[in-house]
């Protein structure tokens, strides 16, 4: 029997103004933030499909790695997104048949934000008022095939060559979301970026340069009932990281 596809369960989100950027998440999005929480450099959010993440100080680069928020009607959150400081750069558009609308904005840090609402039965819907989830996440790639093969090696994601199109391949992690990789974004290696579950993060890095990753940072506890992490770069140059709990539930 194989073992289940490793699910993404933490994204970081760079925040020069740690303060800015939390009144927007909360204000424009309903994201629940813990500020100084773990620590003055690291906020704690909530945002109500299971991923939740943190803001962390750093520059952003809204070409790179970047996600979709499903949101329940666009143009209401780009009118509020600009009342609290944030600049709409894609106005509500079709993607197509099926796929449903797009927009998007950059929050007042700089940070690229991608709205999306669903028109399909099956896909995540958004309610107005509730936290908006985390839908689709884009990986920039240069070389999409390597990036395929990484990402299914390392934590068994499902990809479709040339879907939606050649520049743009769709993956799925098993877990209602997925995304796609990127030949337009570009690479970044300490900005934004996400954690993935995994049971064993020793058996995962050592097949992280066989499949044509490297390893940053390899295993360390974060503290008391946070677990253990590491850090690798997949073939793209991209970071990402690898968590395991500590604490196992009754």
């Amino acid at each position: 029997m194989s073992a289940a596809p490793s699910q993404i369960c933490h994204f970081c989100i760079p925040a020069p103004d740690m303060e800015a950027t939390a009144i927007f998440y909360e204000k424009v999005f309903n994201w629940s933030v813990q500020r100084n929480v773990p620590a003055e450099s690291y906020w704690f959010f909530s945002n109500g499909d299971g991923y939740g993440g943190a803001f962390t100080p750093a520059e952003p680069n809204p070409d790179g790695l970047s996600f979709y928020l499903e949101v329940a009607e666009i143009d209401d959150v780009l009118k509020l997104a600009e009342k609290y400081d944030g600049e709409t750069v894609i106005a509500k558009e079709h993607l197509g048949d099926g796929y449903g609308w797009r927009g998007a904005l950059l929050d007042p840090c700089g940070n690229l934000v991608n709205l999306h609402t669903a028109e399909r039965e099956g896909q995540i819907k958004a309610q107005a008022g509730d936290p908006a989830p985390i839908s689709h996440i884009s990986i920039p790639s240069k070389d999409m095939l390597a990036s395929a093969k990484f990402y299914q090696g390392m934590f068994g994601w499902e990809y479709h060559e040339n879907v939606p199109d050649v520049a743009y391949w769709f993956w799925n992690n098993g877990d209602g979301h997925g995304g796609g990789f990127d030949t337009d974004a570009e690479v970044e290696s300490e900005l934004m970026r996400f954690f993935v579950e995994v049971p064993d993060i020793d058996e995962k890095l050592a097949l992280v340069e066989s499949l044509g990753g490297k390893i940053v940072r390899g295993k360390q506890h974060i503290g008391k009932d946070l677990g253990f992490d590491a850090m690798l770069l997949d073939p793209a140059g991209n970071a990402i990281g690898l968590h395991t709990s500590e604490r196992k539930s009754e």
